[in-house]
């Protein structure tokens, strides 16, 4: 099943059975009450550009951490906490 969302106003499609975390948290009770923004899409209000590194990282695990590290260090942020 797709989500539609939209994340502090990111919109985000997302297969709900290719993130278990999410499949998890979103059972149907809890997607009836939610939000519903003019598009159809599910609203959290939530940093959206967070929530896309919280989905690449479900989606890719540690090869997106090694991205992400690896970014910081050629950005100067070598040492900052992630």
């Amino acid at each position: 099943r797709l989500l539609r969302l939209n994340v502090g106003g990111y919109p985000y499609d997302v297969v709900r059975t290719s993130l278990p975390l999410l499949e998890t948290m979103m059972t149907d009770r809890w997607l009836s009450s939610c939000l519903v923004d003019s598009d159809g899409r599910i609203f959290l209000d939530r940093d959206g550009d967070a929530f896309g590194d919280i989905l690449r990282y479900f989606r890719g695990g540690a090869d997106f951490l090694l991205e992400l590290v690896n970014a910081n260090s050629s950005n100067g942020h070598a040492g900052e906490s992630i």
